[in-house]
């Protein structure tokens, strides 16, 4: 009924899911937050990669593409 480690946001993060965690243990919370901020930042850092260099090189605004 816990988060754990958060696998299972991590994992909704990744999907562009919505979750909720509950976590009671001070160990867990901590790891579970430092899991989820760096699956968001990963997931970040890989749109903007798109969002800079848009379709064939060419720098584009709107251009909101998965990175393949």
């Amino acid at each position: 009924p816990f988060s754990g480690s958060s696998t299972t946001g991590v994992a909704a993060i990744n999907l562009k899911r919505r979750f909720v965690g509950i976590e009671l243990e001070m160990e867990f919370l901590n790891l579970s937050l430092k899991r989820i901020e760096k699956a968001i930042n990963d997931r970040k850092s890989s749109l903007q990669l798109i969002v800079r260099e848009g379709r064939y090189g060419k720098k584009r605004r709107n251009s909101y593409a998965e990175k393949a």
